[in-house]
Order: C-alpha cells, then structure tokens, then sequence
C-alpha cells in the first residue's frame, strides 16, 4: 500500500508484515531513476518514506531476498518478468483553503 503525506511530500510505502520476515527493501523506478530503501519494521508492517516526483512510479517488495508484489494495489510485469505494482504520485494537491486564497500582488 502506498500514500503520499501532501504535508510533507512524501510517499509513504507499506507492506503487512509477512510472517517472521528480517529484511524487506523497497525497489522503485521513478523518473527513470532506480530506488532500493531498505524498509523499518514498525508494529506489525514494514514501512519506508521516500521524496518522490510526480509521476507513475514502478515498485516491487524483497522480501527476505525474493520478490513480491504489493497485494493491496496490483500487479503487472516488468521486462525482466518480475512482479511488481504501479503507483501514481502527485505532489500538487492543493487543500480547499489554498484554492481559495486570493492570488498575491
């Protein structure tokens, strides 16, 4: 599962916790850029917080040395014929309250 926090810009990446698992890195393809952030175990998920653009943003979860997918968003193959998920990020989300501010001189 992936979110952005429009307070700070980030995406926040999650994965349940599988099992008994010790190592999950996050893998993602962004701007063409490659991306490997080693995930936080925090209660019972895994979490990471990247600054990403806006932009569609291929990811896929290792999980102890074998990939998976994120299950809460979907799946589709890379070139390689690895799993992964698709995100789309957008850093412009203006609240109600900006969008009503008159325009400064």
């Amino acid at each position: 599962m992936y979110c952005t926090d429009f307070a700070t810009g980030e995406t926040l990446f999650q994965l349940s916790a599988s099992g008994a698992a010790r190592s999950v890195v996050l893998e993602a393809f962004a701007n063409r850029k490659r991306l490997r952030v080693r995930m936080q175990r925090q209660a019972n998920d895994w979490i990471a917080k990247l600054k990403l653009p806006s932009g569609w943003c291929f990811y896929r979860f290792e999980v102890d040395g074998k990939t998976q997918w994120d299950r809460a968003v979907g799946k589709m193959k890379t070139d390689d014929g690895r799993p992964c998920s698709l995100a789309l990020i957008s850093n412009n989300f203006q609240s109600p309250a900006e969008k009503n501010k008159p325009a400064r001189a």
